[in-house]
């Protein structure tokens, strides 16, 4: 009984202990050699010296090789209870910088440039040239801050403000992606941001998803569609950024198909045709000239609620019908 007690708290102390502490400062590396550092320390206390000095020896020197071994374009590597920040400097241009969130791409930027570098980024902004008279922008998610610096620099009288829950991505982009200081960052969950708003907007982009396996489901619901609707203006757009198929993908119908319950006009603004892609999913409350309206294909979908939004489900149903797809394409050509 008491070796079970014990156990429990180690249990419960080592997830706080991780969690808040060494994930945070010491990142996955610097928490996986203090962890295995602390094991050859109890060595010392069963008085087993050369056990716990040999021990030591290796985790220092390992640390010490992998500390060493990183690459000389990797300008950050940083873990933090949210991700995994890792900005690099393309080996073929220096001044090409990429930002890595976990293990997606998030963004690319040319110092010195406020051209977008990514093909969606770069369509992202066609999006704002449709709205006349721009003035008020919030974007729920920052990375590289492309598309909103972009906008900043094309509508200069234009508010636009970009909410970001980690800190320390605000950081990696005013360290390495020039971030400029007319944006107004605003740190914390982009639903409650948008709550708290006293003000509406002319364009609300929820760009906050990381690849096509990291979506916040609280920002696809209905009742958050129809926050969106409430603080968005009469002439505005409502532009969120779904990877995916652009019929076969459940997570891409089912997100139009719940926009559908709130917004009168829903679009996609794709670069291709077909194939797996990066699609704006466009609403709004009056008719959106970007794009082509979206008909019988939405249907397919389910309608997503506080309650009941199994995004995580649907994800993994659509990758593996990219499997199979991939698998039947590749047959075809043997």
């Amino acid at each position: 009984g008491q070796l079970y007690a014990f156990s429990t708290v180690g249990s419960v102390l080592g997830i706080l202990i991780t969690g808040y502490f060494l994930l945070p400062f010491l990142g996955i590396s610097g928490s996986l050699f203090t962890a295995a550092a602390l094991v050859f320390i109890t060595f010392f206390l069963g008085k087993r010296y050369i056990f716990g000095t040999v021990g030591l020896s290796a985790i220092v020197f390992l640390a010490s090789v992998i500390t060493n071994s990183h690459s000389e374009n990797v300008l950050l590597d940083k873990s933090n209870g949210y991700h995994r920040i890792k900005v690099i400097s393309s080996q073929e241009d220096p001044n090409v910088r990429l930002l890595y969130l976990d293990s997606t791409l998030e963004g690319a930027m040319l110092l010195g440039s406020s051209n977008p570098g990514m093909p969606y980024h770069r369509s992202g902004v066609l999006i704002a040239d449709v709205i006349p008279d721009l003035a008020r922008c919030l974007f729920l998610g920052g990375g590289t801050f492309s598309i909103p610096k972009y906008i900043k620099s094309k509508y200069p009288g234009a508010e636009v403000n970009v909410a970001e829950i980690d800190p320390d991505v605000m950081k990696a982009a005013e360290e390495f992606f020039e971030l400029p200081s007319e944006l107004n960052v605003l740190i914390g969950d982009a639903r409650r941001i948008l709550k708290d708003s006293q003000t509406s907007f002319d364009l609300i982009v929820n760009d906050a998803f990381r690849g096509v396996r990291n979506i916040p489901f609280h920002l696809v619901t209905r009742q958050f569609h129809k926050l969106v609707a409430e603080k968005l203006s009469l002439k505005g757009i409502y532009a969120v950024n779904v990877m995916g198929y652009p019929v076969e993908s459940r997570l891409v119908s089912s997100v139009t198909r719940t926009l559908k319950q709130d917004f009168t006009y829903v679009n996609h603004f794709r670069s291709m045709k077909e194939g797996i892609q990066n699609i704006w999913i466009l609403a709004s409350k009056q008719p959106i000239s970007v794009g082509r309206p979206v008909l019988s294909e939405a249907e397919a979908g389910m309608i997503f609620t506080d309650n009941h939004a199994p995004v995580e489900f649907l994800i993994a149903l659509d990758l593996l019908s990219q499997t199979k797809i991939l698998h039947r394409e590749t047959t075809q050509k043997f």
